[in-house]
């Protein structure tokens, strides 16, 4: 895995990026890995989660490619860049991260690896204090870059306390840090 390998060598001098590299290792959040612990096969599967749309734009015409496999979406990614058209547009949608998108990815497009750092929680606010924390951007350095984060939306209203705990239990499904929180207006 040589954009792990990559993430690790630069986790010396950027902390922040031994968040990066202890998920993919593990294959989830940290916070998660005192529960699958005595799950091997579910770990397995979460690592190898591959849920990943492609969409090219090209002349007002638009085609869509699902990936629900690593190797799928490895060959749809070398098929897309053989026949790569000047002026076509990529997007990829990721469902969930896993070790092996991140691999993909990073390793195909030379991504930036605090592009899928700053995408692994959903944290808005943390403490200072803590190593894995990452600095809010200043302006001067986004406009240097060409990604930017997408939030999740945090989930906050829901009608009932069984919604709730629906969603808590759908959300812990994910790879990446997903949080609802509860108001308590039912």
């Amino acid at each position: 895995m040589p954009y792990l390998t990559h993430i690790k060598s630069l986790s010396d001098s950027w902390a922040s990026l031994r968040y990066l590299a202890d998920f993919m290792d593990g294959g989830t959040t940290s916070l998660r890995w005192k529960f699958l612990r005595r799950k091997p096969k579910e770990l397995e599967e979460r690592s190898q989660r591959t849920k990943v749309t492609l969409l090219q734009m090209s002349q007002g015409q638009s085609t869509k490619t699902e990936f629900n496999s690593p190797n799928n979406l490895e060959k749809g990614l070398a098929d897309f860049l053989e026949s790569i058209i000047k002026e076509a547009l990529l997007r990829l949608f990721v469902k969930d991260l896993s070790r092996q998108i991140i691999e993909l990815l990073g390793s195909k497009f030379d991504i930036n690896p605090m592009l899928f750092r700053k995408h692994i929680d959903d944290y808005s606010w943390y403490n200072t204090r803590d190593p894995w924390t990452v600095a809010p951007s200043l302006i001067a350095a986004m406009n240097h870059r060409n990604w930017f984060p997408i939030r999740n939306v945090r989930l906050r209203y829901f009608a009932s306390s069984a919604t709730f705990e629906n969603t808590t239990q759908e959300a812990s499904f994910f790879n990446v840090l997903r949080r609802p929180d509860n108001n308590h207006k039912y």
